[in-house]
């Protein structure tokens, strides 16, 4: 019994070694890169923003740690909303509908963001690791809709589309499980803000939740 005693603990030992000399090699592989897939779901500022359905979320991201607890990170991120059947009322003084006036029968939002941003890393000798995420870049929206207008006499139907570039800020929070020397899972969630010059509000918003995995090196 004794001896069963002493071989677990010298197993533990030695596992305990080894987690500790992957983590030291972890810290010394500085460059990440990362890929993730997710949903995201519109918050606010799109026209007619209950007819954006959620959409899916792609992104790359590639990372440099200058230290245990911070990673500067240089992203790119795509994102997709359809458009789901949407009709508009004219309104009077007193926000009364009266007639309708458009109908939306379809199309699609497209978001593509290129950001610099920082990752900091609460627990970095831990295998699992929650962080904060800021960013802050390049946004490039474009957008499509199928529009009938005129609906009491012959029906129009038209293409709308249009497309701006404007400036994007988030925030967000995630963890990172470890796997390996080299390689981690991660879940994380962010609002990502849009100073658009379009939409109605001048901003728009979403909240992707996406699922990743790093590659260190």
């Amino acid at each position: 019994m004794k001896k069963s005693a002493k071989t677990i603990l010298l197993c533990s030992f030695l596992t305990l070694i080894g987690i500790s000399k992957s983590y030291s090699q972890d810290d010394k592989n500085r460059f990440i890169l990362g890929a993730y897939g997710g949903y995201s779901l519109n918050s606010i500022g799109f026209d007619f923003v209950d007819y954006y359905v959620p959409g899916p979320s792609l992104g790359l991201n590639f990372s440099y740690k200058p230290g245990k607890h911070i990673a500067i990170q240089l992203g790119y991120e795509y994102n997709f909303f359809p458009m789901d059947y949407a009709s508009l009322y004219a309104k009077d003084y007193y926000g009364t509908e009266y007639y309708l006036y458009r109908n939306y029968l379809g199309g699609d939002a497209n978001i593509h963001n290129v950001t610099l941003g920082g990752k900091f890393n609460f627990l970095s000798k831990h295998r699992v690791q929650p962080y904060l995420i800021i960013n802050a870049g390049v946004s490039i929206i474009s957008r499509t809709a199928i529009v009938a207008e005129d609906l009491f006499d012959d029906p129009i139907i038209f293409e709308d589309q249009f497309s701006e570039t404007d400036f994007t800020f988030g925030a967000g929070l995630g963890v990172d499980f470890l796997i390996g020397n080299r390689v981690s899972l991660f879940l994380q969630t962010k609002a990502q803000v849009i100073n658009s010059i379009v939409f109605d509000d001048g901003a728009i918003g979403y909240m992707p939740v996406q699922l990743g995995v790093n590659v260190r090196f």
